[in-house]
């Protein structure tokens, strides 16, 4: 069996060992599927193979929407009677090494022996060089599945985590190692989408680059702001930063900013 089938028995198991809770990987079987059908795909050995990872993958994508036990247990136990049949179907075929698995290498054959110098004597005598080892190939890089028990610690384990963060965790609703991990991003910022201040368009997130003309902090009834005027040359900005005052005193006069 190749890396990522073996891989899907485990995780199976496991989720079953844990009563189909859908906690077997972090970010349940949807977030396993989106990563395991990729490399199921490249090791598929036949139409059937591939027919039988596409199945798992929808299965899979909705596995959480599944609420009552006894239907994860039968997608669960349905998959895993389906993999003991693939292996039975495919018995002794092989397979190219996937990602993961160590490639099985013919033994090297040995160096050839130097041979002991002999004494110094009349006549010199010449020694054929020992033939040159080759060097070892590189061991793949095997992927380890993640520890439940880690997983379940509170977030307080993890280094320079105290009560005032774990509270500020809490309430997005992450208690342990495992949930924080579970917390995505909710967006993504192209930094690399870059407009002069003149082609600007309301509402857009771009990147800008401009000298600093001004800058000053005033306080108001909410806080302190630090307002500056930044200008590129074809047009001029005004840059609001929200209680940081000490900006007021970095941001000098030409110094070049990228907002």
């Amino acid at each position: 069996m190749t890396a990522a089938f073996r891989r899907l028995q485990r995780v199976l198991k496991l989720e079953r060992k844990q009563g189909y809770q859908n906690k077997a990987v972090v970010g349940g079987m949807r977030q396993l599927a989106v990563f395991w059908v990729t490399q199921a795909r490249e090791e598929a050995l036949d139409e059937a193979d591939r027919a039988f990872v596409e199945q798992t993958a929808d299965l899979l994508m909705g596995y959480d929407r599944l609420a009552a036990a006894a239907k994860r247990a039968e997608v669960v136990l349905g998959l895993l009677e389906r993999l003991e049949a693939r292996e039975q179907r495919l018995g002794g075929r092989s397979a190219a090494p996937a990602v993961g698995e160590r490639a099985a290498r013919p033994r090297k054959p040995a160096p050839p022996r130097r041979a002991k110098r002999a004494q110094p004597s009349t006549r010199a005598e010449t020694l054929e060089p020992a033939a040159a080892t080759p060097a070892p190939e590189p061991e793949p890089d095997v992927v380890e599945e993640a520890n439940p028990a880690l997983l379940a610690r509170p977030v307080t384990a993890l280094k320079g985590v105290g009560p005032k963060i774990a509270e500020k965790l809490s309430r997005l609703g992450a208690g342990t190692i495992g949930e924080l991990l579970a917390i995505y991003p909710r967006r993504y910022d192209d930094y690399s989408l870059m407009k002069p201040i003149n082609r600007l368009v309301y509402g857009e997130q771009v990147t800008v680059v401009g000298t600093v003309w001004e800058a000053r902090a005033r306080r108001t009834r909410t806080g302190e702001i630090v307002q500056a005027q930044v200008s590129d040359g074809t047009g001029r900005v005004q840059v609001t930063w929200f209680n940081q005052p000490w900006l007021a005193n970095q941001l000098k006069a030409g110094m070049q900013i990228v907002l």
